[in-house]
């Protein structure tokens, strides 16, 4: 998930305005899935997220997340 949302920011240009259901279906996982995971970014400081829209505020970590 850390890879995508990288790819999503670039697309979207540092606001990722995606609902977690289309980002889930967009990486063939369940939405519980994405909520956990937005979650876990969201509590370790790598994204800031306000209504459907995801920020990314550490790439470089989300970077080394995506790498494993």
């Amino acid at each position: 998930l850390a890879y995508i949302i990288l790819i999503l920011n670039d697309l979207y240009e540092n606001k990722i305005s995606m609902s977690r259901q289309d980002i889930a279906d967009y990486v063939g996982a369940s939405t519980e899935n994405i909520i956990r995971e937005l979650s876990s970014f969201k509590k370790e400081n790598l994204i800031q997220i306000e209504r459907n829209i995801i920020l990314v505020k550490s790439q470089n970590k989300l970077k080394i997340i995506a790498s494993y």
